[in-house]
């Protein structure tokens, strides 16, 4: 069974092929990866043939529809069938650092978390400050939708009841009033918002 599932939506292949490529190299092999494409024509199933046939078994593929909410709606209701303790639910465009898994786990254990967040870059692609070091606060603004890991039983039980733009603030904002939260030690940059 996997310690993680990540849950992402996906209508751009080669941001999935960067993300399943990041997962493999985890020091901690123990997740999954559930696809849901929401494409036309399925464009983001051929990412997931080619790691199959090298034997790859933890990236699963679901076709979904777009609904217009930043694909929340697809994630909490796939987070159901999720068989991980944590979910983690980024967008397709994130990148890990492979100790990520470990890190974000090892302090949510030895803290007693239910929900659990690190510092992260963010690429602004507006030509001043690419990839600033961003500080986390479970607050809307200061958290992105891949840098944080919460119990499955949290996340489904929170539902995810704003779906717009900045959703997930809102959501990390909620659950953290209701159980044990904190950040990785030391402001580790562990995730990278491209």
């Amino acid at each position: 069974m996997p310690v993680v599932s990540f849950v992402v939506v996906s209508d751009r292949p080669n941001q999935l092929r960067h993300l399943i490529a990041c997962l493999r190299v985890q020091t901690n092999q123990e997740w999954e990866l559930i696809v849901l494409d929401q494409t036309p024509r399925a464009v983001c199933l051929a990412p997931v043939q080619e790691v199959e046939a090298l034997g790859e078994t933890r990236v699963f593929w679901e076709h979904v529809p777009r609904i217009g909410d930043v694909g929340q709606s697809m994630k909490i209701a796939y987070s159901r069938f999720a068989r991980g303790e944590f979910v983690c639910v980024p967008n397709d465009d994130a990148y890990y650092v492979p100790s990520f898994i470990d890190q974000m786990v090892w302090t949510a254990r030895a803290q007693n978390l239910e929900l659990v967040y690190c510092d992260w870059l963010f690429n602004a692609a507006d030509n001043t400050t690419p990839y600033r070091h961003m500080y986390v606060e479970p607050v809307f603004g200061r958290i992105d939708v891949g840098g944080f890991m919460v119990k499955r039983e949290a996340l489904i039980s929170d539902g995810w009841t704003y779906t717009g733009e900045g959703g997930d603030g809102l959501m990390v904002a909620r659950i953290c009033e209701k159980v044990r939260h904190g950040a990785v030690p030391a402001n580790h940059i562990l995730y990278v918002k491209n």
